[in-house]
C-alpha cells in the first residue's frame, strides 16, 4: 500500500482537529461559480440600464469634447453623471464576492491554513504533482471548462455585436 493511502476511517476527533487547522475538503470551483453567477445576475438585472447610461455619458462627453483645460473635470461631477443604479450593482458584486469566498472557505478560516508550509516548496515534488495523472486530468478538465465558457460567451456575445456597433 502506498504512503498516501489511508487505511482507517478518520475518527471524529481527527476530523475536528483537521477542521480547526482549516484542513477541510472544498470544491475547487464553487466560489468562482458563485461569483460568476452573481455577476451574471447583476448584469442581467442592471446591465441594460447601465449600458444605456454609459452610452449617453459617452455621447455627451464626446459631443462636449474640446481642448482639455488645466483644471480638468472634477471627480464629483464625473461621479454625478454615473447612473444611480451603479452603487446597487457594485453592492451586488461585493456581495457575490463575499458569498463566493465564504462558500469557498466553508465559513471557517484559520491562521494555520495561511501559514507557509516550507515542505510544499520543493520544486521536484511540485513538478511531480503537476505532471502526475491527477495533475494532467485537472489540466484537461480545466481546458474543457474554459472551452465550455468560451463557447457560451461566443454564442451570447456574437449576436450582440451589431448592437454594440450602433452605439
Amino acid at each position: 500500500m502506498s504512503e498516501g493511502e489511508k487505511t482507517q476511517v478518520p475518527t471524529a476527533r481527527r476530523r475536528e482537529q483537521a477542521r480547526e487547522q482549516g484542513n477541510i475538503w472544498q470544491p475547487r470551483e464553487l466560489g468562482a461559480a458563485a461569483a460568476v453567477a452573481t455577476a451574471a445576475l447583476a448584469i442581467t438585472a442592471g446591465g441594460p440600464l447601465l449600458w444605456q447610461a454609459l452610452a449617453v455619458f459617452l455621447s455627451q462627453s464626446l459631443a462636449a469634447a474640446g481642448p482639455m483645460p488645466d483644471d480638468s473635470l472634477p471627480i464629483g461631477e464625473f461621479a454625478g453623471r454615473l447612473p444611480i443604479k451603479l452603487p446597487a450593482l457594485l453592492a451586488l458584486a461585493v456581495a457575490g464576492v463575499v458569498s463566493g469566498l465564504s462558500i469557498a472557505a466553508s465559513r471557517h478560516v484559520t491562521l494555520d491554513s495561511l501559514a507557509p508550509k516550507f515542505s510544499r516548496l520543493n520544486p521536484v515534488s511540485g513538478l511531480q504533482r503537476i505532471f502526475s495523472m491527477t495533475g494532467l486530468a485537472g489540466a484537461f478538465t480545466a481546458i474543457l471548462k474554459l472551452s465550455a465558457v468560451a463557447g457560451v460567451a461566443w454564442v451570447v456575445v456574437v449576436p450582440l455585436l451589431p448592437r454594440l456597433a450602433n452605439i
